[in-house]
């Protein structure tokens, strides 16, 4: 006898219809929207910003290192945000802008707002942090109209940096940085590398004895502590009240208390940092001395072991008077001497805006 094929074979009900996840109501999902606008908007305007401001390879990767060790405070990333802000100010002094009187307070309340969503969505990775800054190498300039926004300026002895900066420039690969007159000189000791430590220096060696090449590098450092040492000096601007100068020798001499002044300025106690450490390059100096990495050496007056007799009146022809200004010398009698000592705490005897500023803040 066969079976109907129904009984052996029986059919599979059909499943259910999955139902979807409560959601509110389509009507309802503009107010949402406008909710988490509102919420996102209340976020931004709570959190507080700071720039960390510098000569490039002034030490403004070691100032974000340290105040990154505070929960409250997160400081990542070179936004370059100074390039839109002189668009800004170069069209609020256009003549021919008719309007800039006008739209002034609209366009820098609306870039005020970009900068603050920028840092936020760029930070988003610590919730808990409500003082956000960016480490762009920039000048010191007033970047935001409000008066709660902070600097943090730190300045370097521009011979220091000028070795530095030439590591820096060989491991970078850019020669597009480099202007027309000393390209053919840097490609030249770029193709000299060979990947070991012996060739970078060799190669860094070779660029420091050049004259061109050392006054070019230490007349961007001369230009920039320039202008941000006028930048302070202005009566037109509060940008110098709203600063905490650091020196990077000083700071190299006394990490713990220099970190704990800008943990201060910043608005945050000191006590909820953690400590310094290797693993977070934010201890002074590097345990290896590595002329192919970003972290080359960190060490104060290495200067003295790249410039003899000759090429340190190079350098004095090109910063030595803003050496002077800061305090890092006392006159120019330095050029010859073999004892040069750098100078970490005091401040320039002639009594300078950089080192009036930097007495007030302590």
């Amino acid at each position: 006898m066969m079976m109907h094929e129904t009984s052996l074979n029986p059919p599979q009900q059909a499943s259910a219809p999955r139902r979807r996840a409560e959601t509110a109501p389509r009507w309802f999902m503009p107010v949402v929207r406008r909710y988490r606008r509102v919420m996102r908007a209340r976020k931004v305007a709570r959190i507080r910003i700071f720039f960390i401001c510098g000569h490039p390879k002034s030490g403004t990767h070691w100032v974000a290192n340290l105040v990154n060790l505070h929960p409250e405070v997160l400081c990542r990333g070179e936004l370059q945000l100074q390039s839109i802000r002189r668009a800004i100010l170069d069209l609020r002094g256009n003549a021919l802008y008719q309007v800039g009187k006008r739209m002034r307070p609209t366009i820098e309340l609306h870039f005020a707002r970009m900068v603050r969503e920028c840092l936020v969505t760029f930070n988003r990775d610590r919730p808990g942090a409500c003082v956000l800054g960016d480490h762009s190498p920039l000048p010191l300039m007033d970047m935001v109209s409000d008066p709660t926004v902070r600097y943090l300026h730190i300045t370097r002895d521009g011979r220091d940096v000028a070795v530095s900066f030439t590591f820096h420039w060989l491991r970078a690969r850019k020669p597009q940085w480099v202007p027309d007159h000393l390209r053919e000189q840097y490609l030249n000791a770029r193709r000299s590398l060979d990947g070991s430590r012996e060739r970078a220096t060799e190669a860094a060696k070779s660029m420091l004895s050049s004259e061109l090449w050392v006054k070019h590098v230490a007349s961007l450092w001369a230009n920039r502590v320039g202008q941000d040492r006028a930048t302070l000096a202005s009566d037109d601007s509060d940008v110098r009240h709203r600063t905490l100068l650091i020196r990077y020798e000083r700071l190299h001499a006394d990490v713990e208390g220099e970190r704990n002044r800008m943990y201060k300025f910043l608005g945050v106690d000191p006590d909820l940092a953690a400590p310094p450490s290797v693993e977070t390059k934010t201890v002074a100096g590097f345990t290896t001395n590595d002329p192919r990495s970003h972290y080359r050496k960190g060490e104060s007056g290495d200067w003295r072991s790249y410039f003899e007799i000759q090429q340190r009146g190079w350098l004095d022809e090109a910063l030595g008077t803003e050496l002077i200004e800061l305090g890092y010398e006392s006159d120019h009698s330095w050029v010859g001497r073999d004892d040069v000592v750098v100078r970490k705490n005091e401040p320039s005897h002639r009594g300078t805006v950089f080192a009036t500023t930097m007495n007030l803040n302590l």
